[in-house]
């Protein structure tokens, strides 16, 4: 015996939904910059020369280049002594002189003492004698800066952002409808039982 067979067809609903999503826009100004600078004067810059002095004198000096003043104050300081022991030298020729009665000779002694040489002596000098000799003197120069006192006034005007946001919009349909169907297979069927 058969047993009929019954199938049922089944269609599920399907919705759609239609978006629409219109973007955001927002504008914005660029600030303004206000910027107000005042000095009142130039900066004033001075500067003083420098200067170099070299003093060469005692150099030159050593090489025998002196200026007459010189020459006649060195002579004048060398002779002072000199003078000196020349006047006690004939004080004490002088004095053997005088000395004469007591048979000593004087004469032949003050003419030998006289006519004794000296001997010569070889040195070797430098010029000039020392590096020191030389002298220098540098004054740097000076560099005064005057600037005046002034102000920087800066003001911003600002803008806020324009936004601009229009209103999102979702629809919802029924895009398939649901539905649902009997069938039944081999129809069949033996009634009498």
């Amino acid at each position: 015996m058969r047993v009929p067979e019954l199938h049922i067809n089944q269609i599920w609903a399907q919705i759609g939904i239609h978006k629409n999503e219109p973007p955001v826009q927002i504008r914005q100004k660029q600030a303004q910059l206000f910027i107000d600078q005042k000095i009142d004067e130039v900066i004033q810059i001075r500067t003083s020369q420098s200067s170099l002095h070299i003093d060469q004198s005692e150099a030159f000096a050593d090489a025998h280049l002196k200026s007459p003043l010189r020459y006649a104050k060195e002579f004048y300081q060398k002779m002072i002594p000199a003078v000196h022991t020349y006047i006690s030298k004939k004080v004490n020729q002088g004095k053997q002189l005088q000395a004469i009665h007591l048979y000593t000779n004087p004469i032949a002694n003050i003419a030998r003492h006289e006519t004794v040489k000296a001997t010569p002596s070889s040195q070797i000098a430098y010029m000039p004698k020392s590096l020191d000799r030389v002298k220098f003197h540098y004054q740097p120069s000076e560099v005064h800066i005057q600037a005046p006192d002034g102000y920087v006034d800066i003001h911003v005007q600002k803008h806020d952002p324009q936004i601009h946001i229009q209103k999102w919009q979702a629809d919802v349909y029924v895009r398939q409808k649901n539905a649902i169907s009997f069938h039944v297979q081999d129809q069949a069927v033996n009634r009498a039982l």
